[in-house]
């Protein structure tokens, strides 16, 4: 038992033996070969023939070629792309700019078509849009000197409709000033003559279209007779004012005012009248103040 206790022992020490050094004594090489003491991992690789080296391969030197040719390749493909960018845009901008004259070409036929429709114009050439005898410098301003022609045409019948309303609705109203002032006696009918001499200027000058459209322009007349009556210190009086007053919006407002004193058979009474007509940019009365006779008048 001893014995084979002894001879484990020494086979342990066998085995460890190449692992093994001692303080002062040899060391054993991974390639079973011993050195003296002090040992090195270099002094082993030297005894046992190792042809690596003993120091770390060195780092690749830099390459300032390949670097310099993958930065101008880099600086190629971003003029590349800068230039298939600038290509797109260019197409889009032609594209929009294709559709920008197909737009305005139905723009300008809608508009042919309303102003066709309102004045019952019938175009010489549909083929290019009634542009068939303008010039090419008036094509290139798309028809507009027509368009502005009927649109004058259009704004002229407007005016003279304007002023047809406004004539008619003054003539109603004076008219029955004309009539209480001549029922009162050869004054009277001389003093209505006299008025119709000064309304033929109210006629020609009132009307006119008012350019600012917060502005007004008024044409005025006041005509005042007194006669004594009699003889004595009565007087009778005749006494009518009128305006017609144009507004910037296209509303004309015709206004009249009359007094007549001591009517003829109606002793000391005073006869007022009065008519105040609002007529609209078309020439149509929209409210006022008026009798029944000129009521009768507009009317007709």
């Amino acid at each position: 038992m001893k014995v084979l206790k002894l001879f484990v022992i020494v086979s342990i020490v066998i085995i460890a033996l190449p692992n093994l050094s001692f303080a002062g004594g040899p060391c054993g090489c991974y390639c079973g070969i011993y050195l003296p003491a002090p040992c090195s991992d270099d002094a082993c690789k030297q005894a046992c023939g190792w042809k690596g080296g003993t120091s770390a391969p060195a780092a690749p030197a830099y390459d300032y070629e390949a670097e310099r040719q993958r930065l101008w390749e880099a600086q190629q493909q971003r003029q590349r792309e800068v230039q298939e960018q600038q290509r797109m845009e260019e197409e889009a901008a032609k594209q929009r700019q294709v559709e920008f004259e197909q737009n305005k070409e139905n723009a300008l036929k809608s508009m042919k078509d309303i102003t066709e429709g309102e004045l019952n114009i019938k175009s010489a050439d549909t083929g290019d849009f009634g542009l068939k005898d303008i010039d090419n410098k008036e094509k290139g301003n798309f028809g507009l000197k027509e368009l502005e022609d009927k649109k004058t045409v259009k704004d002229k019948k407007m005016v003279e409709t304007r002023q047809k309303g406004w004539q008619k609705a003054l003539g109603c109203a004076i008219q029955e000033v004309y009539s209480r002032a001549e029922s009162l006696g050869p004054d009277g009918i001389s003093f209505a003559q006299d008025l119709r001499n000064e309304m033929t200027r109210v006629f020609n000058e009132a009307g006119q279209p008012v350019e600012d459209k917060n502005d007004v322009n008024v044409v005025s007349l006041k005509l005042d007779r007194q006669l004594s009556v009699g003889g004595g210190s009565n007087e009778k009086q005749f006494y009518v004012e009128v305006a017609v007053h144009s507004k910037g919006n296209g509303e004309v407002v015709v206004d009249v005012q009359s007094y007549f004193s001591k009517s003829q058979g109606k002793k000391d009474k005073q006869e007022n009248l009065q008519s105040i007509l609002v007529l609209n940019k078309y020439g149509k009365v929209i409210k006022g103040d008026k009798s029944a006779t000129v009521n009768a008048c507009l009317a007709h």
